[in-house]
């Protein structure tokens, strides 16, 4: 009797058990909750994505790619180019063909309104439609244009070397305002909260607003503690100006090696400026994250592809096996040592202080610094480090036994954060062919002129090679070794150390330097990019 009821009441439970389970599976089993298609846009309005030069955008184009368009100008034009031996990107155009439009490899796309914004060295600015790569418009300037341009409500800003900043109306290519300075602008604007900044080689920072062009304020840059009537006064600025979060400094380098960070109320400046080590800041510009400022200055040595530096030195004095805490001390002393080995700066914006000395020494050949910060897919800012410690990438380089490794670093202390992957990725850039980085969701984007576009996954330290500008060139087959897309299909080339010519151009221009621009239009996401055949870009996923 009692085992009967026990019975009775474990099917009495099952069963409503069962009951419940039917009724209320939504709660417990829930159904997967399906992938919906991005289908706004999102754009990248200027040099680096934003004023504070985070180059990152929170979409990526995940691999493979297809190169959908590669535009050469309005009668040249190449869609969904499809890499094969033998194979050239320029071949419907004929063996005489010459590019006329040539970019400066300064030069970065920008996108908004659904059109990508460039110009050329003859002058021309040009807006394509950013899905299909025809052009909408085109705008004559009155000099070449060696600078990214910068969009804000309606208005996208070209400057030129002739020194005018032209205000253009986005959507027809109208121009709305224009401002001269005295003398030509190779430095891309920044604009935040409804003002353009824009740096001269006439030595001043002019602040405009966006809608009318009017002039705010023009700050002309000293040396300190000298007035400015000093020979190092008034000297060009060349690098783009960064524009804090909040809207209130704008922050800015000169030649004169001078770093300035200005109240953007008036253009009065909020500290004494500071003079850094080195000879330039070409190719470099201020990084803005929270509360500081990160920059690059090329150092003063002589530079080479291969170095042989304290740094070098150093690090081959190293026993194998070092922990990176050690390594860390002893840059730091070598640095103490040899200030003028230093080439990284991190300033708070409120004071102009250092607040931590950065272990970093010389990274790159050639005299280039390391290319500028980004952020990567958790918003932590990222660079170059050369070191024993490699974790994201290893394997041997040209011109160092030691691989310039990707990491992070701690804002707050100046400290190294290493990515922690059971195998690196086995890939090493070389001193003296640096890649600018740009981040969009969780991919990396690597470029520059010679050795094409690397994306890879900060997530998992997988790499997927995208483009080379040859198949066989500088000792190397380079569609055997990964590349996918090749626009000069060299592959039966006798001499494999030979460096092919470019697609002939009446000027010289290479891309590379200034990144990958990441935008989504209409639910699809692409990257653009300025190439070394002297064309515009537009890769998107390959289904």
């Amino acid at each position: 009797m009692r085992r009967s009821i026990r019975t009775f009441f474990i099917l009495l439970i099952i069963a409503g058990l069962g009951f419940f389970i039917k009724n209320h599976s939504a709660f417990i089993f829930p159904s997967p909750v399906p992938v919906v298609a991005q289908t706004g846009s999102t754009d990248w309005p200027q040099l680096a994505h934003d004023a504070q030069h985070t180059g990152r955008t929170s979409i990526g184009v995940a691999p493979p790619y297809n190169l959908k368009w590669a535009w050469f100008d309005d009668a040249h034009q190449v869609n969904n180019f499809v890499s094969a031996p033998g194979k050239n990107l320029t071949d419907p155009f004929g063996s005489n063909f010459v590019a006329q439009v040539v970019f400066a490899d300064s030069i970065q796309p920008i996108i908004a309104e659904g059109k990508v914004f460039v110009g050329d060295m003859d002058g021309m600015f040009y807006a394509l439609d950013a899905l299909s790569g025809t052009m909408k418009w085109k705008f004559p300037t009155g000099g070449p244009i060696l600078a990214t341009a910068a969009y804000d409500s309606g208005v996208v800003v070209a400057v030129s070397l002739n020194g005018v900043i032209y205000g253009i109306r986005a959507s027809d290519g109208q121009k709305i305002w224009d401002y001269p300075t005295g003398a030509g602008i190779t430095a891309a604007p920044a604009i935040q909260n409804g003002t353009v900044y824009v740096g001269s080689r006439d030595g001043k920072l002019y602040a405009l607003e966006i809608s009318t062009g009017n002039l705010k304020w023009a700050y002309t840059n000293r040396a300190y503690p000298n007035d400015i009537n000093h020979y190092l006064s008034q000297a060009p600025i060349m690098t783009p100006p960064a524009v804090s979060a909040d809207g209130l400094t704008v922050v800015f380098g000169a030649e004169n090696m001078y770093i300035y960070a200005l109240n953007t109320s008036n253009g009065t400046e909020r500290w004494n400026p500071k003079q850094l080590n080195g000879q330039s800041y070409l190719n470099s510009w201020p990084v803005i994250i929270q509360d500081k400022i990160l920059i690059y200055t090329v150092s003063s040595f002589i530079g080479a592809e291969e170095i042989s530096t304290p740094m070098e030195d150093l690090l081959k004095s190293l026993p194998n096996g070092v922990s990176w805490s050690q390594e860390k001390q002893a840059v730091i002393d070598m640095l103490t040592q040899n200030p003028d080995q230093k080439i990284l700066y991190v300033l708070d914006i409120t004071t102009g202080q250092e607040p931590y000395q950065v272990a970093m020494g010389r990274v790159t050949g050639n005299n280039h610094p390391p290319f500028p910060f980004t952020l990567d897919h958790n918003n932590q800012p990222i660079t170059y480090w050369r070191s024993r410690n490699s974790t994201l990438f290893s394997g041997g380089t040209f011109g160092s036994l030691f691989c310039p490794d990707v990491s992070r670093i701690d804002i707050n202390t100046g400290d190294r954060i290493k990515y922690s992957f059971s195998t690196p990725i086995s890939f090493c850039p070389e001193l003296d062919n640096g890649f600018m980085l740009t981040t969009a969701g969780n991919y990396m984007y690597m470029q520059n002129s010679f050795r094409g576009i690397h994306v890879v996954n900060l997530s998992n330290a997988t790499q997927n090679w995208v483009t080379h500008t040859d198949a066989i060139s500088d000792c190397a087959n380079w569609r055997t070794w990964g590349a996918s897309i090749i626009y000069i299909g060299n592959d039966n080339a006798t001499d494999s150390c030979a460096i092919p010519p470019l697609t002939p151009s009446k000027y010289s221009g290479a891309g590379g330097l200034s990144g990958i621009s990441v935008a989504t239009i209409n639910g699809v996401t692409m990257f653009y990019s300025t190439e070394p055949l002297n064309f515009i870009g537009a890769f998107e996923h390959k289904q």
